[in-house]
């Protein structure tokens, strides 16, 4: 009898740390944070464990479609200007901070710091593309470089504008 009880108490111990670990865990998942999880956001929150989906990127600033007008000099070709022109950022896939530029057919990868984006060197067909640009509120200033290796010959746009 003396051991029936032994084992009875045993039996009662242990599923009271089941039910009491099983609280505990209850307790535990229940208390989740939500917010920006992602450690690159503007609005990142450390305290949070669950992202919201509330994120957002240097880059969401600065994204839109804007009208540009300016000058393009050449140093063998003809130097012209540009009027009404579209110029595009959208954002990349790539990662949080980079944009898509799209300027008179070509499409360009940018990276993004606080309201300023910096066109990454790149070629496409004969052409190499650098530059720069910022976008203060509604208003676009971008200077880039397009290289022509065939002439070969740089041509500098300088472009400003407004968000459309």
């Amino acid at each position: 009898m003396k051991k029936l009880l032994l084992n009875s108490a045993k039996t009662l111990r242990l599923v009271g740390l089941v039910i009491l670990a099983g609280a505990f865990t209850i307790t535990q998942t229940g208390c989740s944070t939500e917010g920006c999880t992602e450690a690159t956001a503007t609005n990142f929150d450390d305290k949070a464990d669950d992202d919201d989906g509330s994120c957002i990127f240097e880059r969401d600033a600065i994204i839109g479609s804007y009208s540009v007008s300016g000058t393009v000099v050449c140093g063998v070709t003809a130097n012209s200007t540009v009027s009404g022109v579209p110029f595009v950022i959208a954002s990349s896939t790539v990662a949080n901070n980079k944009v898509v530029v799209t300027f008179l057919g070509v499409s360009l990868t940018g990276t993004v710091s606080a309201s300023s984006f910096a066109i990454d060197s790149q070629t496409t067909g004969i052409f190499t593309y650098t530059g720069s640009g910022s976008v203060i509120g509604n208003s676009i200033n971008v200077t880039f470089n397009e290289v022509d290796s065939a002439i070969p010959e740089t041509c500098i746009y300088t472009l400003n504008g407004s968000r459309q």
